[in-house]
């Protein structure tokens, strides 16, 4: 069995809305761009101060899973809400989450402001490696990050945690990524297939290191998102 590891060149995109015109299916157009630029600090931090609990459950399943599509596409009026969304003018176009992006944004988003402790000992939490919930289906592939991540942290916990807490671009970020990166390998079930690039990579990590730190309460989250308001 081989390892199927493609360290993609290409960077994901940080938008927020897919587009899929008319012409291509059968569906209303998509209109696409408005929730690119607004995918900001402030939008984050309204989601958190005021969908807590939101993030707690959300947060409890894994990415690209159908209770995360589930449970996430129930509130996003209040997703639209907070980023200021008019959904009534919403006629001829459907708005398109990126469940996947405001996901990698919220965790970046604590670890930026210190909402997440992140400890230099290396966290009891890295043991409990499937902390998801189960219900419905779950990519395959879903499953590989998850356990990549955890794998990677547990290898190397002190150059995880400078990757997560280094800026984006930064030369610490990448003298850490380079250190991780020939650990991947032996991290990947024979047979699997993930396709990474290093800032898919460093994703990865911040959910690894998100649940190994025990996640957040939402009156913890609540009561922090408050607090960093009024710095």
């Amino acid at each position: 069995m081989i390892r199927q590891i493609v360290l993609a060149a290409a960077t994901l995109t940080s938008a927020t809305i897919l587009a899929l015109t008319a012409s291509a299916r059968e569906v209303p157009s998509r209109r696409t761009g408005d929730l690119v630029k607004s995918m900001d600090d402030r939008t984050i931090q309204c989601i958190i101060e005021h969908n807590p609990d939101l993030i707690v459950s959300w947060f409890s399943t894994l990415p690209g899973s159908s209770l995360e599509r589930k449970l996430v596409s129930r509130r996003e009026s209040q997703l639209a809400w907070c980023n200021g969304t008019n959904l009534s003018q919403a006629v001829d176009w459907v708005v398109e989450y990126d469940h996947a992006a405001i996901r990698a944004a919220i965790l970046q988003f604590l670890l930026k402001k210190g909402l997440l402790v992140v400890p230099e000992i290396r966290p009891a939490g890295l043991d409990r490696v499937a902390w998801y919930a189960k219900e419905g289906t779950i990519p395959p592939e879903s499953v590989v990050a998850n356990d990549l991540g955890y794998c990677l942290a547990k290898s190397d916990w002190p150059t995880a945690r400078n990757v997560v807490l280094s800026r984006r671009g930064s030369v610490q970020e990448a003298t850490a990524l380079r250190t991780l990166v020939p650990l991947v390998g032996g991290c990947i079930p024979a047979g699997a297939t993930l396709r990474i690039d290093k800032p898919r990579l460093r994703e990865i990590l911040e959910e690894t290191v998100f649940h190994a730190v025990g996640g957040a309460t939402a009156g913890g989250l609540n009561s922090a998102s408050r607090l960093t308001k009024n710095r």
